[in-house]
Order: C-alpha cells, then structure tokens, then sequence
C-alpha cells in the first residue's frame, strides 16, 4: 500500500471528516488538488501512480508529487495538533507547560514564570520523566540568578542525580535491545525459555545491578519484553509466575503512591496472564482492579486502556456463565466508538460476534461481521495475520451453524489456500488438524465417525498447559460428537475452577 495510504487509513472515519476541514483551515478553495489526492488515498483500493496522476489531471508526474508532498506537510501538522491537543499525554502536557514558562520568563512575570517550572518538575518526577527533567533543572540554573529563595546547588544536585538516572535508563534501554533478541533466538531453538537467567545475564553484561528492577517502571518494562518473546509460544503457564512475582513485588506491601499508569499496565499484563491460564476468577479481580487504578490516571491514558481493559472483562465474564454481563460490557463499549481506534472497533465486533453466536443468536452473529467491511487484505495488514486467520474460522463455524454448507467449505478452502505457509508453523498444526475434523463432519454428517476421529487425531495436553483458544476449538467439536450445546461444553471444558 502506498505509504501515504497507510497514514490516511490510520485515521478514523470521523478523523478524515475532521481533516478535510483542517485542510481547509486557512483558506477554502474549490477544487484544490490536495484535498482531491486526500479523497482518492482514503479509498480503500490502491491506484497506480498513474491513475492518480491522470485522476488529478497534472500536467506531469512532477507535479503530481508537488501535490503529495503538500499533502503530507498538511498531514504531518494535523497529527502534530492530535497529539499536542486537549488532554493527549501527561508528557505533552509537562511540555506545554515549559513553553508556558519561557514566555512568561521572556515577558518578565518571574514569579509566575517560578510557579509553573516547580510544577512541571512535580509532574515531571511523578512520572519519571528523566529526559525532561533535565530539561527543567538546566532551565532552573539558568534563571537561578532572577529567584534569591532559590538554592543554586541544591539544584545543581539534582540536576546530577537526576542525569545519572537518565544514562541508567539508556543502559536499559540497551538491556532491553538484548533481552529481545536473546528471546529470538531461543525461540528459534525452540528450546524452554529460563526469562529470569536472560534478564539477569542481560544486566551483568552492561555492569547493572539487578536492584535496578525496583521501580516498577523500569521492571515493567522489562517484563513486556519477555511478554513479546512469548507471545508467539503461547507459554503463559511459564510466564504467569513471573509475571505475578515482579507485580507483587511492587504493590503487595505498597506503602507509598505509585504511578498509576504503570500500575494500570501491570494489572493488564497479569490478569491477561491469568486468563490465558484459565484463571478467571483471578483474572476478574485484577481487571477490576485496573478499573480502580485508571480512575487515577489521565484522560488520555484511559482512553487508551479502556478498549483491551473492558474487552478482558467481557472474555471473563462470559467463561464465568456470565453471558449476558459480557455482552452488556461490549455493548457499552462500542457505544463509543468514535473513541475507538479502527483495530480496538474491530476487536470489539468479533468478540460481540462469537459472544452471541455462544447464545445462539447465529443472526445478530453474522450481522456484526459483516459490519467488517474492509478487505481481507486490509485486515491481514493492520490486524495480523493470525486475526485474519482466527475470524476465517470463526466464519466457517458461523456458515455452518447456519446452514451455508457451501459457504463454509468454500471458507475453508480459501482458509488453506490463503494460510498453507502457517502449516508449517508447530503453533498452528492443531489448527489445520481442527479444519480437517470440520471437513470430516461436513462430509459424513455422522456425530458418530466424528467422534471416532476426534479419538484418533486429536492429542490432549495437560490442562494447565492447554492454549484457551485450542480448547474452544476442541469444544466445539465435541459438542457437535455429542450433541451437547457449545457453550455449555465450553465452560465444561475451559473451567477447573472450584
């Protein structure tokens, strides 16, 4: 896709309404080309630069990528205004407070020019924001001289203290460089990962301490690192206890006020953990929990956390036998969805989808996929793979269950065809294995013969170690070998909770 596509197609629908207006903000024109290349790039097929140029009807290609690189100046301001406006981030709010100190310092308003750099260092150190911070005390020994209350030295100090932590956070940063590729290349191994020796031997490398991984915004840094390594492995039973041990660490005993952001983060992170484990009960807690922690945070940060934090509330609740409340959750959710981003409205449609496929409503189900309207090529570039992967499944249960027998065969088909390289890929081998027992069932229609191959092919793993997403798959399959109801074999299947 053309890369100044891929920039527009990152806005949503009410954004690219709001730039057409943007564009137009200093002086309306009928007819200006920019605005015109806009409409074109905003469409979701992909043109030639030709077609474009002829489109545009430019007297050459020259001026056609005039127009591009006019186009791109516009869009580059309208992001820069995104992300400086309103209540964006705490950090471009401590920055736009520094602006507002050196205007008032250049007006001659000392005292109020003082009044605000003390709060920018407030927020500044709340949030560990080192590099800032430098920012602030250089500008602090700078206007030392126009404040007699103001200790030169003590700042200086700080200054120094606060400029050692900045270079240990770079080191960090290194360190972190070299725990992920030390996770690449285990995995390409394939042997079992030790996360606690790779961060441990990443540190003594570049001379650190491993008390460096008290401040919890530094260890939760490194543990969404080792979380990465193992996503593709699918090793959340090996990763639950690390996990759950760095978050105790921190907030077990909390004697003191933490930074709610990253406390927000570390709670997403476990009871992610937990879920994936098959822990509901527990993974409920710590959601709820998150939900009291991002009370404390900025607007922006709970716009950003809201989507993923009421989407593991919903998948909870609905392995809780709480359907109804799942549903409810999501619904509320996509109530707003002029707050969501295309991937978060995206999520949020399949999980409404095959949350009311489990009630039966195959209707509504297919309704809501359908509000999916953009190319499969789309969504395997902007979602992922996999997701294209996991809805094309999804599909095939929904066509059957239908009773589009024709449309489900043909799905998978298109599924194999489209996927075959996953085939060699150890994570997705049950998945193929789980396509071809569909295919047994379609062909023979027999709860019988199914059955039978379910006991044949099918290779069960110890429960703790089972992936969630396999044991689905799996359920629904033996609910149509006994012709029990899916749901409730799911929950069967899923829970040991007691």
């Amino acid at each position: 896709m053309d890369s100044l596509q891929e920039v527009i197609h990152s806005f949503n629908v009410d954004q690219q309404k709001e730039f057409i207006y943007f564009i137009q903000r200093n002086k309306y024109r009928k007819g200006r080309k920019d605005l015109q290349l806009f409409n074109l790039l905003k469409q979701e097929k992909e043109y030639s630069t030709t077609y474009l140029v002829s489109q545009l009807k430019t007297t050459n290609h020259n001026a056609y990528h005039t127009i591009r690189k006019r186009l791109f100046s516009h869009l580059a301001d309208y992001v820069v205004l995104q992300s400086t406006s309103g209540d964006a981030s705490t950090s471009s709010h401590v920055n736009a407070i520094i602006g507002v100190v050196n205007y008032l310092f250049d007006k001659a308003l000392i005292k109020q020019a003082w009044k605000y750099l003390f709060l920018a260092e407030k927020i500044a150190m709340e949030n560990e924001f080192r590099d800032v911070l430098n920012t602030i005390y250089l500008l602090q020994i700078e206007k030392c001289h126009l404040n007699s209350d103001i200790d030169i030295y003590s700042i200086v100090m700080k200054y120094e203290q606060n400029h050692e932590a900045l270079q240990l956070n770079e080191k960090l940063q290194i360190a972190s460089g070299l725990i992920r590729n030390k996770l690449i290349q285990e995995k390409k191994k394939g042997i079992d990962i030790n996360f606690s020796d790779i961060v441990q031997n990443a540190l003594q490398s570049l001379k650190l301490d491993e008390r460096v991984l008290n401040t919890p915004k530094i260890s939760l840094d490194f543990v969404k690192i080792i979380r990465a390594g193992i996503i593709a492995k699918k090793d959340f039973y090996n990763f639950e206890p690390f996990i759950l041990k760095a978050y105790l660490k921190h907030y077990k005993n909390q004697k003191q006020e933490s930074n709610p952001m990253v406390k927000s983060e570390f709670l997403y992170l476990l009871s992610h953990a937990l879920y994936r484990n098959k822990k509901f009960s527990d993974s409920l807690h710590y959601v709820e929990q998150m939900e009291i922690a991002l009370k404390d945070c900025s607007k922006a940060h709970q716009k950003q956390q809201l989507a993923r934090c009421s989407q593991l509330k919903a998948a909870n609740l609905m392995f809780l036998n709480q359907l109804p409340e799942a549903l409810n959750c999501l619904n509320l959710l996509l109530k707003n969805d002029s707050q969501l981003s295309l991937e978060e409205k995206s999520n949020t449609l399949v999980n409404l989808g095959i949350y009311h496929y489990l009630k039966k409503d195959y209707k509504k189900a297919n309704q809501l996929l359908l509000q999916l309207n953009h190319s499969d090529s789309w969504y395997k570039k902007t979602m992922g793979a996999e997701w294209l992967f996991k809805k094309y499944l999804m599909e095939i249960l929904l066509f059957i269950d239908l009773k589009h027998i024709d449309v489900a065969e043909s799905r998978i088909r298109t599924t194999e065809r489209s996927f075959k390289n996953f085939k060699t890929n150890p994570v997705y081998e049950r998945a193929f294995g789980f396509l071809d027992l569909i295919k047994i069932y379609l062909e023979s229609n027999s709860k019988k013969l199914l059955n039978e191959a379910i006991e044949k092919q099918v290779v069960f793993i110890p429960f703790e170690y089972e992936d969630l997403q396999a044991m689905t798959f799996f359920a629904w399959l033996r609910a149509k070998a006994k012709g029990e109801d899916f749901y409730s074999t799911l929950l069967g299947v899923t829970n040991r909770e007691k």
